[in-house]
């Protein structure tokens, strides 16, 4: 259900573009109001939120294991809070009051009691890991390697 909210969502973006109306689907140069044409993009970035932005961008912190009672209605707190988005047809969004078919759905978030690694990126920590010096804490490479990554960088 939720799926095909995000795709009803895709299509809406894709819609609104055809009839030549911005729109802004979570990308952060959208949210500070930078406005480009996609002939005028210089650049782009992919990073993962930071804690404090996951938790200026959620509705609501999800508390509950349980996603449904006994009676399979949703459970406050859980991952199918009414604050998240519809469930059902014939339901309404706690958040934006809009329908089951309009309403794009909502961010929650899950605080943990320790820190957890990214799992995609636990290969990416190990790798760094290995080349770096116990001693000096850099990274372990030849001084010509580490120019040529140096020039790399600047001319990307």
């Amino acid at each position: 259900s939720r799926w095909r909210r995000a795709g009803r969502a895709a299509s809406g973006a894709r819609r609104a573009r055809r009839l030549g109306q911005s729109v802004a689907l979570g990308s952060r140069a959208a949210m500070a109001g930078a406005a480009a044409s996609p002939a005028e993009v210089v650049g782009t970035s992919f990073s993962f939120y930071s804690a404090d932005e996951i938790k200026a961008l959620s509705v609501k912190r999800v508390t509950q294991a349980l996603a449904f009672d006994t009676l399979n209605n949703e459970v406050l707190g859980g991952v199918y809070d009414p604050a998240l988005g519809p469930t059902d047809l014939a339901s309404q969004c706690a958040t934006c009051h809009l329908s089951y078919a309009d309403c794009p759905g909502h961010m929650g978030h899950v605080e943990l009691c320790v820190p957890v690694y990214h799992p995609l990126l636990v290969n990416v920590l190990f790798r760094l890991l290995r080349a770096k010096c116990f001693q000096c804490h850099r990274l372990r490479l030849v001084a010509a390697a580490s120019r040529v990554y140096y020039v790399k960088l600047l001319l990307a």
